[in-house]
């Protein structure tokens, strides 16, 4: 069965009038990362993919929670997963990772 979709482009209106530096798309989710360094989700989160403190689908683009120094660069989206890679070249996975390989949750804070 088909949920959702559009027939025609549109533009996607995001809060604080935030300009793209990169966009992924997943299975069923897109994000993107802002020039400002935040990084915004919507669409299924059935696997934590947009963030896993939201547990539910978001028709709207979310801010992803990152630690406050954090700025994200660049974005890639899996089918039901999201990686990001800040300023300083750190990796934030999260959503469905089998293997956790260093990556970070991005609402979880760095050891220090």
């Amino acid at each position: 069965a088909r949920q959702g979709g559009q027939k025609r482009p549109r533009s996607v209106q995001l809060p604080n009038k935030e300009v793209v530096a990169d966009v992924s798309a997943g299975g069923r989710h897109t994000m993107v990362v802002c020039k400002s360094g935040k990084v915004y989700g919507w669409g299924s989160n059935a696997a934590d993919q947009i963030g896993a403190y939201l547990r539910t689908n978001q028709h709207l683009p979310t801010e992803v929670r990152f630690p406050e120094a954090e700025k994200a660069t660049a974005v890639v989206c899996g089918r039901y997963s999201s990686l990001v890679l800040t300023w300083d070249g750190k990796v934030f996975q999260w959503g469905a990772v089998q293997v956790n390989v260093g990556g970070q949750r991005p609402q979880q804070q760095q050891a220090e």
